[in-house]
């Protein structure tokens, strides 16, 4: 009995040695692993530009152009070529969701006066709305928004926003202006 348990014993032993051995090699494991990704994204933009203009102005009224910064694709810059204390813009965009993960639309940063956000949507893409698509300065802002924080946008939502700006300066005279207008985002659960 004494030589079957000094066998077994043994046999014990050199299993657990084994074992442990195993546990001390290194082990390199290489893979991808893919989470969410998260990419909201200004996919259309619109200018409407209201004004009451009293100068002597002959030309330029209403119009004005709009350029994305190409390092940061939430921001971009609108260039109104006669400006007075009577002009009211709208900008319009489009916030989509490339991404995976669910986003909301936290705040608006500009340096205009007077900013007024309004939100509408969250609606599926691709499709358009009658607030996108027939909006004019005498219609806006539509019923029916919300405003900031936005509700949640998922993946491959969109909402669109009406963003509406007075001129920096309060001339009377026409003048060039530009606006910076920045979106901040972030994931809906953060």
């Amino acid at each position: 009995m004494r030589t079957s348990t000094a066998i077994i014993a043994i046999t014990m032993l050199a299993s657990l040695l084994s074992t442990a051995a195993l546990w001390n090699l290194m082990l390199q494991v290489q893979g991808v692993v893919k989470t969410g990704s998260y990419d909201p994204e200004i996919t259309s933009t619109k200018l409407i530009i209201s004004d009451h203009c009293q100068c002597n102005c002959t030309h330029g009224h209403g119009e004005g152009t709009i350029e994305t910064d190409p390092d940061n694709h939430l921001r971009i810059y609108i260039h109104i070529d006669h400006a007075h204390h009577n002009t009211t813009i709208w900008l319009g965009l489009i916030i989509s969701n490339q991404g995976t993960i669910p986003l909301k639309i936290t705040r608006v940063e500009t340096n205009a006066t007077n900013q007024e956000t309004y939100v509408y949507g969250p609606y599926q893409a691709p499709g358009t709305s009658q607030v996108w698509s027939h909006a004019t300065a005498a219609t806006l802002p539509y019923l029916g928004y919300t405003g900031l924080p936005s509700p949640s946008l998922q993946a491959p939502q969109k909402l669109i926003l009406w963003i509406k700006l007075q001129p920096i300066h309060h001339h009377t005279h026409c003048h060039k202006e530009t606006y910076e207008v920045t979106i901040e985002t972030k994931p809906f659960n953060a």
